[in-house]
């Protein structure tokens, strides 16, 4: 006999024991047993950690279940969970702005157990750009490339090179030439900038003999000047001989020329104001402003102003600066001033090659100025350097222009020349001088 559940018996023979079972199972479901097959599986999420993740845009899969961590993030964990006994295998799908990242072998599939899966590895790294170019002209060995404290030395006949340290997107670059090569000079172009995800292949270095070029002029001294016609190059035009001139060179890489003391059109020799340019791609010299003969007076105008008729008198050994809009800046000299004078300078002008005007902003039109120097230390309008030539001179990064010492005058005597070593500076902001050492 089998007692059954809620008081039930049945009495069958013992063979028929096995299919008893079945009808106790069977009774059991249809009375609301315990048993509970009619439960979900339960289900366990896949993810794990992060590191280096310095930026967005990384997609992690996982089949077709994505996640998309932000940047900075150190775990990350898919939305889909999964019953245990399935399989995964997390991949990337994307990768981030600038960065390399992968899935460790380890704990990067699998099937899933009866726990969450969270020791899945992702790596982020920076990636890295070569800096390099091509070389031309270089026969010779001894050449060294340097980026920072990273070197090269390209094989005699090299072509191209890189260097062996790469550099992550932002990086800044400035490849310079550390030794030239025996007998030869090399030059870097394109050679700095910053690094955008990509390798920098555009760098060129360019190596010559070091020798002279004959580019034009006479081969015979005291050549006269051949001007053309005002504000046309031309393959004849060239300055006369000279020197004790004032040169500079603007942002797109033409060479300009004022005065000095030598040879007009004529042949005549004395100081000169003739303004002349000079492209290195045609090769030909402008004569772009000034008397093409010499001993000329200066052409004032109104102090602050400029106009078509300015110029500064003919003069030689002038001091010369240009500022960060490309205006030349002019101080005195030894030469004409407005009525004739022959005698040192302490005149002050500006060029704008643009509107190829002169503008006289201080200082006296009268030659033999003596200096005013004020307060040391102190600017002030009426401070000005005593009339003089041959100076020293430089602009800092503030855009000031420095002068020091030369030839001439100073507070107190224009009867005798004299040597100085008096230090200058000049605001282009305020206009104004101050005297920075004491005169010894």
């Amino acid at each position: 006999m089998v007692t059954l559940d809620r008081g039930h018996s049945l009495t069958l023979p013992q063979r028929g024991i096995g299919a008893v079972c079945v009808l106790i199972m069977t009774a059991l479901a249809g009375c609301g047993g315990d048993g509970d097959a009619g439960s979900a599986a339960p289900t366990y999420s896949i993810g794990g950690s992060i590191s280096g993740l310095s930026a967005g845009g990384l997609v992690l899969a996982n089949g077709t279940d994505t996640v998309s961590p932000a940047s900075g993030a150190t775990s990350f964990t898919f939305p889909t969970a999964h019953v245990s006994g399935t399989s995964y295998k997390v991949i990337v799908q994307s990768q981030p702005a600038a960065l390399t990242c992968a899935v460790a072998a380890a704990g990067g599939s699998g099937t899933i157990g009866s726990a969450n899966v969270t020791n899945v590895q992702i790596s982020c790294t920076a990636n890295t750009y070569s800096i390099g170019g091509t070389i031309s002209g270089l026969t010779t060995g001894g050449l060294v490339l340097a980026n920072g404290s990273d070197t090269l030395s390209p094989a005699a006949n090299a072509a191209t090179f890189t260097f062996a340290t790469k550099l992550t997107s932002g990086a800044t670059y400035a490849v310079t030439v550390e030794t030239q090569p025996s007998g030869l000079t090399c030059e870097v172009s394109n050679g700095s900038g910053t690094l955008l995800n990509a390798a920098v292949t555009n760098l060129k270095v360019s190596c010559s003999a070091n020798e002279w070029t004959w580019a034009g002029g006479a081969d015979t001294g005291n050549a006269n000047g051949v001007y053309g016609t005002l504000g046309s190059s031309a393959a004849a035009n060239i300055p006369g001989a000279r020197y004790g001139s004032h040169p500079w060179t603007d942002a797109a890489g033409n060479m300009w020329l004022f005065g000095g003391i030598g040879n007009d059109s004529a042949g005549a020799f004395d100081d000169l104001n003739d303004l002349w340019k000079y492209s290195p791609v045609t090769k030909q010299w402008t004569w772009a402003a000034g008397s093409n003969t010499v001993a000329a007076l200066g052409v004032y105008g109104t102090r602050g102003a400029a106009a078509a008729a300015n110029a500064p008198g003919a003069r030689d050994g002038g001091l010369i600066w240009t500022d960060s809009a490309g205006n030349v800046w002019l101080f005195g000299g030894e030469g004409y001033d407005s009525v004739g004078n022959d005698d040192f300078l302490n005149d002050l002008w500006k060029y704008n090659p643009a509107t190829n005007q002169w503008t006289w902003v201080g200082g006296s039109s009268i030659a033999g100025g003596l200096g005013v120097y004020g307060t040391q230390g102190t600017a002030a309008a009426a401070n000005l350097p005593g009339a003089r030539d041959a100076a020293m001179g430089w602009v800092d990064s503030a855009g000031n222009f420095w002068l020091f010492g030369g030839y001439g005058y100073d507070s107190t005597t224009n009867s005798t020349s004299l040597e100085l070593n008096d230090l200058w500076m000049y605001n282009t902001t305020t206009n104004q001088w101050t005297w920075m050492r004491v005169v010894s």
